[in-house]
């Protein structure tokens, strides 16, 4: 995957340079996820942005990271995975295949 420039960001995380970006549909409240990776590399987080009442930030994404890792996730060897914040367990849950949004609409 190339990544955009425009709604791109870098964040650092021990000495892994990671990638985000905030997709226009997500931007605009219509659906869309926040895309987390490196560059160069095939495997992704997407991250589900409207299940709790937080600003995206470095913060969030870091945690994100920090989390999924902790599971088992890397860029390099996958899987791709969805992820979104349970307010029920108070932590991120790992969301089905295929299924980028905790509540889907119909």
């Amino acid at each position: 995957m190339t990544w955009p420039k425009k709604h791109t960001r870098e964040i650092i995380i021990g000495d892994e340079q990671y990638l985000w970006h905030i997709s226009a549909k997500c931007l605009a409240g219509k659906g869309g996820s926040i895309t987390i990776g490196k560059a160069k590399e095939r495997f992704f987080l997407y991250l589900d942005p409207y299940v709790w009442d937080t600003l995206i930030e470095p913060s969030t994404i870091r945690c994100v990271i920090e989390w999924a890792k902790a599971a088992g996730w890397t860029a390099e060897k996958g899987p791709t995975r969805s992820v979104a914040y349970s307010r029920a367990d108070k932590t991120y849950i790992w969301l089905p295949d295929n299924v980028r949004h905790l509540y889907q609409s119909d």
